[in-house]
């Protein structure tokens, strides 16, 4: 649960306590992928369990490759201004009168 709280709010501070009073942290037991391999695979909502505990613990990583699956957004070229002086001359915002 601390997780999906830091996620939607990275400012949250979120402490679990055991029976006993004692602060319980998250371990490397409690993540759903294997550090201990030199290649981590992450597949599905595994990136967002990774990125924070990777902010919180950046030593675990350290040396480590990383593979996940991602998407990437390529912006479209905007056209060249010229083009749009252009179109903004033909256009007037000036009344127009016509005689007959």
């Amino acid at each position: 649960y601390k997780r999906n709280i830091k996620a939607v709010n990275p400012a949250a501070d979120v402490i679990f306590e055991d029976k006993e009073g004692e602060i319980d942290l998250t371990t490397e037991e409690d993540l759903p992928f294997d550090i201990n391999q030199d290649i981590i695979d992450l597949e599905g909502m595994n990136y967002g369990i990774w990125y924070l505990d990777a902010m919180e613990h950046m030593d675990r990583y350290e040396g480590k490759t990383i593979r996940f699956r991602a998407m990437v957004a390529k912006p479209v070229p905007a056209k060249p201004l010229r083009t749009r002086a252009r179109a903004a001359r033909s256009v007037s915002a000036e009344p127009t009168s016509s005689s007959l």
